[in-house]
C-alpha cells in the first residue's frame, strides 16, 4: 500500500474524532488550515460572510439576527422525548443510502457521487476507512461538507466561525426555524466546512490583556438568567457597559480574522493571536478594520452600539483558547 494513503487514512482518524469532540476538548491537527472538498479544497471567500464592503452583498444578506434575544443562545438540553422539529426546505440537504459492494473504497464511493471521503467519513462514523463491510448501508448526502454533532453551550454563531460557514446556510441545509433553538447532540450538516484551526501545545495561559473599551463590567462570565428567555444559560463573556459609541481597541496584537455581521452577536470582530488565543469583540455599531488586517494592541477596531442580539448599547467580548471560552477577567489589566 502506497505510503500517501496510508498517511491520508491515519489524518482522515484523527479529523473524524476531532469533528466528534466536544468544542471545548483539546485536539490537535498536523494542517491547522486543511480545507474540505477533496485536494482542491474550497476558497473561504466561497461561503463565508464578508462586510458589504468587502463583497458587494447588500447588508441584509449577511447572517441577520433573530428578534428578541440578547446574546448568541447556547444548544438546549432535549427533554424526554422532546426532539428538534426541522422545517421543510427546498435547499435542505438530502441523503439517499448506498449498499456497500465487495471490492468498494471509500474514495470510490465518494467520486461515484460526486462528494469526497471525508463527507462519508464523518457523516457515517467511519472509524477506519480502510474497513468497508459488504452489505453495510452508506448515509449518501447530496453535497459536500462535514456532519457536527451539536455540544454543550454551543451556539449557531459558534459553529458558523469555527467551521467558517454562514448561519443562513447552517438554518436552510438542516430546515432549521429559529436559530436560537439548537439541542445538544443534534446533528447539522456543514456544507463546505473549512477544519477549524487549532494548534497542538495551543492550550497554555495566555498573556495579559488591556481592557477592550472604557466603562464598568455589568454581566460578568459564567451562568446566568438570560435577560430575554429567562433560563439559565453560559454567558461565555463579559459585557462592558459603555454606552453608544466608546472607542473599542484591541486586546492585544494580531490578525483580524473577521469582521462583518454575524447573528447574534451583531456587529462582530474577532482577531487572532496566535497559539490558539482568539477575542471577539460583539455588538459593534461600526467596524473600522478588515479581515487580514494586522492590529497593535490598544488599536481601534469600532465603536460600541447594540446590533444583533442586544437590549442595549454595550460590548461582548471574550477570550477563548482552542476556541474555548474562558473568563476574560483572568487576563485583563
Amino acid at each position: 500500500m502506497p505510503l500517501l494513503f496510508v498517511a491520508g487514512v491515519l489524518g482522515s482518524l484523527f479529523l473524524f474524532a476531532a469533528l466528534r469532540a466536544p468544542s471545548g476538548s483539546a485536539r490537535s491537527f498536523a494542517d491547522a488550515t486543511l480545507p474540505l472538498g477533496g485536494p482542491e479544497g474550497y476558497s473561504i471567500d466561497d461561503f463565508i460572510d464578508l462586510p458589504p464592503d468587502l463583497d458587494g452583498r447588500p447588508e441584509e444578506e449577511i447572517a441577520p439576527p433573530a428578534e428578541g434575544a440578547d446574546d448568541p443562545v447556547p444548544a438546549l438540553e432535549p427533554e424526554e422525548g422532546q426532539s428538534p422539529q426541522p422545517v421543510p426546505s427546498r435547499v435542505r440537504v438530502r441523503y439517499t443510502n448506498y449498499t456497500v459492494k465487495r471490492g468498494d473504497t471509500l474514495d470510490a464511493i465518494a467520486r461515484q457521487f460526486g462528494l469526497d471521503w471525508y463527507t462519508l467519513l464523518t457523516v457515517n462514523g467511519i472509524r477506519d476507512p480502510r474497513r468497508l463491510t459488504p452489505g453495510a448501508t452508506l448515509r449518501i448526502p447530496d453535497r459536500k461538507g462535514v456532519l457536527y454533532v451539536v455540544q454543550r453551550h454551543d451556539t449557531l454563531e459558534d459553529i458558523a466561525l469555527r467551521y467558517r460557514v454562514p448561519i443562513k446556510t447552517i438554518q436552510e441545509t438542516n430546515g432549521i426555524e429559529n436559530p436560537n433553538r439548537i439541542w445538544v447532540g443534534q446533528e447539522l450538516f456543514l456544507p463546505n466546512a473549512q477544519i477549524p484551526r487549532v494548534l497542538p501545545g495551543s492550550s497554555a495561559q495566555p498573556e495579559r490583556f488591556i481592557r477592550p473599551v472604557s466603562g464598568r463590567v455589568s454581566s460578568p462570565f459564567g451562568m446566568r438568567t438570560h435577560p430575554i428567555s429567562g433560563r439559565r444559560t453560559m454567558h461565555q463573556g463579559i459585557d462592558f457597559a459603555s454606552g453608544a459609541g466608546a472607542r473599542v481597541v484591541a486586546a492585544r496584537s494580531g490578525r483580524v480574522i473577521y469582521a462583518g455581521r454575524l447573528g447574534g452577536y451583531g456587529n462582530l470582530v474577532v482577531i487572532d493571536h496566535g497559539g490558539g488565543v482568539t477575542t471577539r469583540y460583539a455588538h459593534l455599531q461600526r467596524i473600522v478594520v478588515r479581515r487580514g488586517q494586522r492590529v497593535r494592541q490598544g488599536a481601534t477596531l469600532g465603536y460600541t452600539g447594540s446590533t444583533g442580539y442586544s437590549t442595549g448599547p454595550h460590548l461582548h467580548f471574550e477570550i477563548r483558547i482552542n476556541d474555548r471560552a474562558v473568563d476574560p477577567a483572568r487576563y485583563l489589566r
